[in-house]
């Protein structure tokens, strides 16, 4: 990585910005086959989207709806179906992988037009190492897709800023709504777009019309139509508006900090419930944001040591974007008292040209080998840790007891799966349910029951059905749970083989 800054006043070609971009893309490719292969359990939402896309096929879109209510993800999972002769598990696989791939380019492309004195090769090495979306790599996720069209929007507002075409202010219209589509959140990245053209120079009430009409009507036209719908489509706007009313917030906060106060907090300091809750919430998004970020924030810190790092007018667009987004964050948190990493993950990668920025400072100041070379091994270090999951294999027994079960149990209510994730490998629809949930034999009819049970439990769980059950197959992976399989005494025939 010994090239200089890409410059075409230089005689670099554009080929010479091609090829970052190409090996950016087969890098991500490759990165999330090693990934998947080292996670070789679906996630749970994989599992579920898997689920939606089947029962939408099937044209039982209305099942579909009352499992979950924006179900635009799994439609394009069966619509692509439809089209592909390949299992809908590979289609879900292979449409992750490849939005991972388009993310970590648009993340490429962003980080060198914001700071493009800088050697593109950096920015490619920060994009396939950062953490908080290399965790997510073996996932099927329609975050993903929303990612990369959240990404795409900010390239196209910048494309619009240079020079006001029709086409891009069309182009911004439909990334933000098919962004959306997947993530009704995306949508929120148009306000401080807005409000950041209010004061950019070059922009008439003209220019701001042109790009932004179009967003409004069709939010005021999918407001209108949501609310006259009634159903599961305006709940969920409901549910949204809820989420950030802050007299809603307000009251929830308040019972929430007194019923802490009268549970853990003695007489002398109930008064300071809320202020307790308050804090030990929201210390959450710093710590998990040095938690993702660590080896990447290290070139960014150790270069403010000679001052502050103004990026100019190039970073505006992302500083009002983490801020909005830091502040949707806050607000959710506050609101149900938990946060996602996925939900920070819009927020690292708005920050992301900010440390890219550091990153190319501090190499044109670095003058000793060995430091950089130690930075750059804990930046790709941390990047490839957390996306290989050296556990992940201790899952294997889920997959293994599925597909017994598959292969060896009648497909009927005879067999009773108490784990969503067995259920799916089993060639049944993933349900959500506790995996730990052990029912009295008198509550369960049926022949054979494929428990999911903890290590700890499982001695408890085998003497617990010993009257009426024998113990068929075990499956252990060396993990947390194993995997048990029981048969009824009462029945002498073997298990008809699918």
């Amino acid at each position: 990585m010994t090239q200089g800054p890409l410059r075409r006043d230089q005689g670099v070609t554009a080929w010479d910005y091609r090829l970052p971009l190409v090996l950016t893309m087969a890098a991500s490719v490759v990165l999330s086959l090693v990934s998947m292969h080292y996670s070789p359990i679906l996630n749970r939402d994989g599992m579920m989207y898997i689920h939606l896309a089947r029962l939408i096929g099937d044209g039982r879109l209305d099942s579909a709806l009352a499992l979950f209510d924006w179900p635009f993800f799994p439609a394009l999972l069966a619509a692509l179906k439809a089209l592909l002769p390949l299992p809908l598990i590979h289609i879900a696989y292979g449409t992750s992988l490849l939005f991972a791939a388009l993310t970590t380019w648009m993340l490429v492309v962003l980080m060198h037009r914001a700071v493009p004195t800088g050697n593109i090769w950096w920015a490619v090495l920060l994009a396939l190492s950062l953490p908080a979306t290399d965790q997510y790599r073996p996932d099927v996720l329609r975050d993903w897709p929303a990612w990369f069209f959240m990404l795409l929007s900010v390239w196209v507002y910048l494309r619009y800023s240079a020079g006001h075409a029709w086409r891009w202010a069309l182009a911004f219209s439909v990334t933000v709504l098919v962004g959306a589509l997947f993530r009704l959140e995306v949508a929120v990245i148009a306000a401080p777009l807005f409000l950041l053209s209010l004061f950019e120079r070059g922009y008439g009430w003209r220019e701001r019309i042109r790009l932004f009409a179009l967003p409004l009507v069709a939010g005021v036209l999918l407001l209108g139509l949501l609310v006259i719908e009634g159903g599961r489509f305006s709940h969920r706007l409901w549910d949204y508006w809820n989420t950030v009313n802050p007299l809603v917030i307000y009251d929830g906060f308040r019972q929430s900090g007194d019923a802490l106060a009268d549970a853990v907090l003695n007489r002398f300091s109930r008064d300071y419930g809320a202020a307790i809750l308050a804090v030990g919430l929201l210390v959450l998004i710093p710590t998990k944001l040095i938690h993702f970020l660590f080896g990447l924030l290290l070139p960014y810190a150790l270069e403010r040591r000679h001052g502050a790092i103004d990026g100019g007018p190039a970073l505006r667009v992302y500083r009002w974007l983490a801020w909005t987004w830091l502040l949707l964050v806050t607000v959710f948190l506050l609101r149900n008292y938990y946060a996602s990493s996925r939900y920070l993950v819009p927020l690292m990668l708005f920050l992301m040209p900010f440390l890219y920025l550091g990153l190319v400072r501090l190499r044109e100041r670095t003058a000793h080998r060995g430091l950089w070379a130690l930075l750059v091994f804990l930046i790709v270090l941390h990047g490839l840790s957390a996306a290989i999951a050296t556990r992940g294999p201790e899952k294997l027994a889920i997959r293994e007891a599925g597909t017994w079960a598959g292969e060896h149990l009648p497909a009927d209510d005879r067999v009773y799966i108490n784990n969503g994730q067995v259920n799916f490998y089993s060639g049944r629809p993933y349900f959500r349910g506790s995996s730990n949930k052990i029912l009295a034999p008198q509550e369960v009819h049926s022949d054979w029951q494929v428990l999911a049970v903890r290590r700890a439990d499982e001695a408890k769980t085998r003497q617990r059905l010993d009257n009426e059950y024998q113990l068929l197959e075990r499956f252990d992976s060396e993990g947390s749970e194993v995997v048990l399989v029981f048969e009824k005494l009462a029945v002498n025939s073997q298990p008809a083989a699918q």
